[in-house]
């Protein structure tokens, strides 16, 4: 490619989740602690509830604070950020995105963008066989940042087919 780069055909973008998400769950949560306290009983599995939802309450506000999640895209990888801790994946580490789809009881519940490494590459093979066997993928992304499914996943396929293009050219 002539002086080409991934940044000037795909710039870096990034995507943040909805926060409504989060809201309801924190409102949820928040519900859970209060009957707990409401009810005055207090045995090992109200405990270990109480305890439960006072973490998960403090995850979803915690995913409320602007910056604390987000997935970016740029010419070198993708950056999952969840919780402030930022995970960065190499395009040249991805084999292919796709749709997986989350079921409960045969009914299609959930769809989120899956994907597999390349063989080749090392990052995690134990943890890489274990996902894959327990789901259809050995790596997702955790949401799909007010994008249909389907469309994160082209996007993201565009992205990785590009910078490994880029990549075996120079």
């Amino acid at each position: 490619m002539d002086d080409q780069s991934l940044d000037k055909l795909y710039p870096t973008v990034t995507f943040y989740p909805k926060r409504w998400t989060a809201m309801i769950c924190a409102v949820g949560f928040a519900a859970g602690i209060a009957g707990i306290v409401w009810m005055g009983k207090w045995n090992a599995w109200e405990v270990l509830f109480l305890i439960f939802c006072v973490f998960a309450f403090l995850a979803s506000v915690v995913e409320m604070i602007p910056g604390s999640s987000y997935l970016r895209l740029d010419e070198s990888g993708f950056t999952i950020t969840s919780g402030f801790r930022p995970s960065t994946t190499p395009w040249s580490a991805v084999d292919a995105f796709y749709v997986v789809q989350i079921r409960a009881s045969g009914i299609k519940a959930h769809s989120m963008v899956g994907f597999n490494f390349d063989p080749a590459s090392d990052q995690a093979k134990i943890g890489r066989r274990i996902a894959k066997f327990i789901s259809q993928c050995e790596g997702a992304l955790p949401d799909t940042y007010g994008m249909k499914a389907e469309a994160l996943c082209e996007l993201m396929n565009r992205y990785r087919i590009q910078a490994k293009g880029i990549q075996e050219a120079t």
